[in-house]
């Protein structure tokens, strides 16, 4: 068992002090919200270092969803879905790879084939006047999707695909599936509502309504306001679409504080306008708000087997820190940097193998939340 040497109050103002070092521009604000998050990194790989003991357990693909579109920050279930934003102007290699990740899982059985399989569409809204816009939109997503399941992954039907569609109120996370009419006024395809749910599907829908009762609970809701005051700092993340990434489980923090973005191999563009509207969107709601934005750029890998690293670019993680650091310059370019800057851009690696987070600063030193934890925390 493993036990602070630290007192929680000094391990997080020594975490605070390193980011502060790390990123002397930032403000101490940002400063405090992230060395926050990365002390409750270090209690979660503290309690997964304990769990393991001195096994090494290898974190494989078990993914049994496919989700496209937005909307599905509810669905925080580690290792069970891979995520997809359609930012991409060409996103159906994502679509397509997600598709493959789930025949590769059923091929070597690390999923059982009788529970079937389920894509599920969503779109998201905040106000009210958006809802139909989203309802067309999400249309639009099983068009595309119907039709590439129909030409390149029939087998994925044969062995019990389902694909459920609708859309996500944000303020409630209620997943409202679109109704036949609707489908059959606007969709050009021969997609149809499954008559029954096969199992991962009837479990999706039920956990969705769990959540939504949960994170519309007066405690969650209090729990929140109450994060908000002490950390009001606006957090986004952009990374892989893989299951196993799951920086609010790594962080211990509530639901509905970190805005994922999520892409193949974390990649994404500035210049693309559907992603760039996102975040500009994400920091204008923060500057009403009067609050600052932490905006987390991430590569992931696993230390046990290459392979376990990111399929996106080919298990090469020196190409996906290279992504990392191409995106880091298009946000200070596009967004700012320095102390007057609104948005602060952050370099993170997430080691699959233990959800251990790793912090880069610019000149190149790293502070490892493993490493650290290994080191302020004795047995």
């Amino acid at each position: 068992m493993y036990n602070t040497e630290l007192s929680e109050t000094e391990a997080r103002e020594k975490i605070a002090r390193i980011m502060s070092d790390f990123f002397p521009d930032f403000s101490p604000q940002v400063v405090k919200d992230l060395a926050h998050l990365l002390y409750g990194n270090a209690l979660h790989v503290q309690e997964k270092i304990t769990k393991n003991g001195k096994k090494h357990v290898i974190v494989n693909h078990q993914e049994q969803v496919v989700c496209l579109g937005s909307g599905f920050d509810w669905l925080h279930l580690p290792n069970f879905a891979l995520i997809v934003n359609p930012v991409d102007p060409d996103f159906e290699t994502p679509f397509a790879t997600q598709l493959k990740v789930i025949r590769a899982n059923l091929a070597e059985k690390r999923i059982p084939e009788s529970e079937g399989v389920l894509v599920m569409i969503s779109v998201s809204y905040r106000q009210l006047k958006d809802k139909r816009h989203s309802i067309l939109k999400a249309i639009s997503l099983v068009d595309f999707a119907q039709k590439m399941i129909e030409t390149e992954f029939k087998d994925l039907v044969e062995k019990g695909l389902q694909m459920i569609v609708g859309i996500m109120n944000e303020e409630t996370r209620l997943f409202e599936p679109i109704a036949e009419e609707q489908l059959r006024a606007f969709s050009k395809s021969n997609y149809s509502i499954p008559e029954k749910l096969n199992y991962i599907g009837d479990f999706v829908v039920k956990h969705n309504k769990a959540q939504h009762e949960e994170f519309t609970s007066p405690y969650n809701i209090t729990r929140r306001r109450k994060y908000r005051e002490e950390f009001p700092t606006e957090i986004m993340v952009l990374k892989c679409m893989d299951g196993r990434i799951h920086i609010p489980l790594a962080t211990s923090i509530p639901m509905g504080i970190i805005q994922p973005m999520r892409n193949i191999g974390a990649k994404f563009h500035f210049g693309w306008k559907a992603f760039y509207d996102r975040v500009d969107n994400w920091v204008s709601f923060a500057y009403e708000k009067k609050r600052s934005c932490l905006l987390l750029i991430s590569y992931h890998f696993s230390k046990l087997d290459p392979h376990l690293g990111c399929a996106g670019h080919n298990y090469d993680t020196c190409a996906a820190i290279r992504n990392t650091d191409d995106l880091v310059n298009q946000a200070r370019f596009t967004l700012g940097s320095g102390k007057d800057s609104h948005v602060s851009a952050v370099k993170i690696g997430f080691n699959t193998d233990i959800n251990a987070m790793i912090i880069h600063a610019d000149d190149g030193r790293v502070f490892d939340i493993e490493e650290f934890v290994r080191e302020n925390f004795q047995e």
